[in-house]
């Protein structure tokens, strides 16, 4: 037996166990570190601005207006997409994600001086608009460039690893929320993201020059960026029944999650009344959140993805939201939507996540960043707002009650698992490897 193997065996070398057990070398171990890196610090300082905005847009405005802005944030999110993908064809992905992160730092410097100043409704509103765009153009950005740098194989091990990067920095943020409210108060907590946001631009900087480590020459990654064509992501989501499905278990998943997720904010504002109060109770249900999606990051989901198809892995998602509401039936209350939302979220942060993230990794580099902008970015979006309509209705009707949205998330999830096992029909008829397009 070679010395590898035999130190790879030994008990105390659990780094190289570890190391052995995602199957990394030296290059690959700094590529992984560099997008858990960026994941985390990104969605440590989500999860503080997402329970101060949460909190201060019920506070001034109440959960009864979600729906509106969402429709508000529909727009926003298309012009926001429309720059995203004119600058695909002008930046090299690290350049791109490097102009993203300090243009968000400088937007929340601003909103950090009215916030403390002057925290008036207007204000309020174009922070919550602004929290759902930073987050989602950075996420999808380190995605992107994730599914540039990983095959199939690779993928199957690491993503678990990338994605705990992002759970563990979003369960620092919360609980960084649920603990340090009380004392700096729920505007002040922002100035950790601040650093968050801070700290992105320096690990992005100090890697810039450095595309060797992620085994792409300057050459290769100026060709990617000359290769888009002037053709936005909606046209390519249009022509290609891979990418149409690929929306549509977005569309699908996305209802179900927005529904439930104003369900919840509907119940807290009802039983938490107080500001800080409903700050550290949101703080700490995503900490919850997040160290489930840790758990299984690490372990459970690499372990199905090497042992089962992806479909299986896609479909248990749907498959627990069922169960759920199963369950919410037998014991309805405020606890059993939490729980409901706390297992709808943290299979969105881990297996579901890293899943979905596998059925790019075939496409071309102008799909991965344009279609997937379409799809991860703009969809979302627009999907909040059709959900918010929906719910709204509800409300309207006085049927926002549990018999009609058990009723009505189940049938979507029924439709939601439909397009998964068609999806995955063309998902395996896709070669494993980058290609110049789709047919």
């Amino acid at each position: 037996m070679s010395a590898t193997s035999n130190s790879v065996g030994k008990p105390g070398n659990p780094l190289l166990r570890l190391k052995a057990y995602y199957q990394l070398d030296g290059p690959q171990t700094l590529t992984l570190g560099f997008l858990a890196g960026n994941y985390f610090l990104c969605l440590l300082g989500y999860e503080i601005v997402r329970a101060s905005s949460n909190s201060l847009f019920i506070h001034h405005l109440g959960a009864t207006s979600l729906p509106a802005v969402w429709a508000v944030s529909t727009v926003a999110v298309t012009l926001t997409v429309f720059l995203y993908n004119s600058l695909v064809r002008h930046l090299i992905f690290i350049n791109l994600l490097l102009a993203s992160t300090v243009f968000f730092l400088l937007d929340l410097i601003v909103f950090y001086g009215f916030l403390v100043s002057r925290p008036d409704a207007f204000t309020v509103l174009a922070f919550y608009v602004w929290k759902d765009i930073h987050v989602v153009v950075l996420v999808e950005q380190v995605w992107s460039l994730a599914n540039t740098l990983f095959r199939t194989t690779k993928a199957k091990g690491v993503y678990g690893l990338i994605s705990a990067g992002g759970c563990l920095g979003a369960l620092t943020g919360n609980l960084l929320t649920g603990t340090l409210t009380s004392a700096f108060g729920t505007v002040g907590l922002l100035a950790a993201s601040l650093a968050a946001l801070a700290a992105m631009v320096g690990l992005q900087l100090a890697y810039r020059r450095r595309l060797h480590l992620f085994d792409v020459t300057e050459v290769q990654a100026r060709a990617y960026t000359d290769s888009c064509s002037p053709a936005d992501g909606l046209k390519l989501v249009w022509n290609s029944n891979y990418l149409r499905l690929l929306a549509m278990m977005l569309v699908l998943s996305q209802l179900v999650t927005v529904l439930l997720d104003l369900w919840f904010n509907l119940e807290l504002e009802r039983q938490v009344t107080g500001l800080d109060e409903r700050t550290r109770v949101i703080g700490l249900v995503f900490a919850v959140i997040n160290a489930l999606a840790i758990v299984g990051q690490l372990g459970l989901g690499p372990w199905l993805l090497r042992r089962f198809d992806v479909l299986p892995c896609l479909f248990a998602y749907p498959l627990g939201i069922v169960l759920g509401l199963v369950g919410l039936l037998l014991v309805p209350g405020f606890a059993a939507i939490i729980a409901l939302k706390v297992f709808n979220k943290s299979m969105d942060y881990s297996l579901y996540r890293a899943s979905k993230e596998l059925l790019y990794i075939p496409l071309s580099y102008e799909v991965k960043y344009k279609a997937k902008a379409t799809i991860d970015m703009f969809l979302y979006r627009l999907v909040k707002g059709i959900a918010s309509g929906l719910m709204q209705l509800l409300v309207w009707a006085s049927a926002a009650t549990l018999g009609p949205l058990i009723i009505l998330l189940a049938i979507l999830c029924a439709a939601w698992s439909f397009v998964l096992v068609r999806l995955h029909a063309g998902y395996r008829r896709l070669e494993p490897r980058v290609r110049g397009g789709i047919e």
